[in-house]
């Protein structure tokens, strides 16, 4: 079974949080609540909602997690594909109910892939990617 954990960025200090989260109603509108599984005691920021994004249960060549919202490099088999560079591509959750990286290769090894970015810090790495 794999993890479930959450990030979002919070809202008053720009940092990114993981854990669980939940919603919040006030006068003000809604908000999202994360409640950190990082924190020494028990805390919660409140986050922005355009930023919450849900674990892959994937981890990259360097053992990272993937990220809903992360930026990827796939590396190209430079036989088969001589002249491209290795292109970059956002991980989405797919309306079916699943994660989804597209590939130009046949096979997909999480292994072999890097996360060098997400498109909240990093929206410039998507110029000419495969979203």
């Amino acid at each position: 079974m794999r993890e479930i954990l959450f990030r979002g960025k919070k809202l008053d200090s720009g940092e990114w949080i993981y854990g669980d989260f939940g919603l919040v109603s006030s006068d003000e509108g809604v908000y999202t609540l994360m409640f950190s599984r990082h924190y020494k005691e028990f805390g919660f920021g409140l986050v922005d909602p355009a930023t919450v994004g849900q674990y892959t249960g994937l981890t990259d060549m360097a053992g990272k997690k993937i990220f809903e919202g992360d930026i990827i490099r796939y590396p190209i088999s430079p036989i088969r594909f001589p002249k491209r560079k290795s292109p970059v591509y956002t991980v989405l959750w797919d309306e079916a109910g699943g994660f989804t990286i597209f590939t130009d290769d046949n096979g997909f090894d999480p292994k072999s892939i890097e996360v060098i970015g997400n498109v909240y810090d990093n929206p410039e790495l998507l110029e000419g990617s495969h979203t």
